[in-house]
């Protein structure tokens, strides 16, 4: 197990490897956030986990700076896949 001198370094970490069991983009999981608030949808369960099991592992972090850095690195991810793989050559 790494040790990490900063906590975000960790967070950023630990983030990245609970992605890797939700099926959702950046678009989808913020239309999901705003669903749930505003109308009280509930039908993304792997994505309520996904929260769930980062503010279990980082309890005094708020929500909405944890939704934050959540849709920073899934931005980055993003654009690293379409820098690679688009066939129009979009710099972002």
């Amino acid at each position: 197990m790494p040790v990490f001198l900063d906590e975000k370094d960790s967070r950023k970490e630990f983030i990245e490897e609970q992605l890797k069991k939700v099926d959702c983009g950046l678009s989808e999981f913020m239309a999901y956030i705003h669903m749930s608030t505003e109308f009280g949808w509930e039908c993304g369960d792997d994505i309520d986990e996904f929260i769930a099991s980062i503010l279990d592992r980082f309890p005094h972090m708020k929500t909405d700076a944890l939704l934050e850095e959540i849709a920073e690195h899934m931005e980055g991810k993003e654009r690293e896949y379409y820098a690679k793989n688009n066939q129009f050559k979009v710099d972002y």
